[in-house]
């Protein structure tokens, strides 16, 4: 979809629709690992499905986290209550992104080995810290964005442009 396609597509709009992928995913996998660990199989039909989760992950999450960190936090951050230095929740939230992709290497490390448990153990691990984490952002975060750039129609509609450029480009949709 682009952004000429949809009059009421928004950055949040985008966000949110990458937040619903996410936790379908997170959902799926979380699944897949409590099997796993209950019966210690990986076989190449549940190999298949983790793969297609990780494609899921690693396609979408680069975007989601660029949107954020480079369109998102920077246009929140360059307003008023912000002028102070101080840490963010942004700073804080983008920490958790770091910690994410470490965790699906770990989950892809545990794949390539063939290991039960260890996919299990990241499996449920990364799909915990991802809803735990987009229910801060959702939560937290965006409510705020929203407030702060509710009278700003410019920057959100450069957030926007941006964000469907970046979702068009890769083909995802929003």
């Amino acid at each position: 979809m682009t952004i000429e396609a949809s009059r009421s597509t928004t950055a949040f709009t985008i966000l949110d629709a990458a937040h619903q992928v996410l936790r379908e995913q997170s959902t799926r996998l979380d699944t897949l690992g409590r099997v796993i660990a209950q019966d210690g199989q990986l076989s190449d039909a549940r190999l298949a499905r983790l793969c297609r989760i990780v494609a899921t992950f690693d396609t979408l999450v680069p975007i989601h986290t660029a949107d954020e960190e480079e369109v998102l936090f920077p246009a929140v951050l360059s307003h008023e209550p912000f002028a102070t230095g101080d840490t963010t929740p942004m700073e804080l939230l983008a920490h958790e992104h770091g910690y994410h992709e470490r965790l699906m290497l770990a989950l892809k490390h545990g794949i390539a080995r063939g290991d039960p448990a260890d996919v299990a153990q990241a499996a449920m691990q990364l799909a915990y810290q991802t809803r735990e984490h987009i229910d801060k952002e959702d939560g937290l975060l965006f409510p705020f964005a929203r407030a702060i750039l509710a009278d700003d129609s410019e920057t959100l509609d450069a957030l926007t442009a941006t964000m469907a450029a970046r979702h068009d480009a890769a083909g995802l949709p929003y």
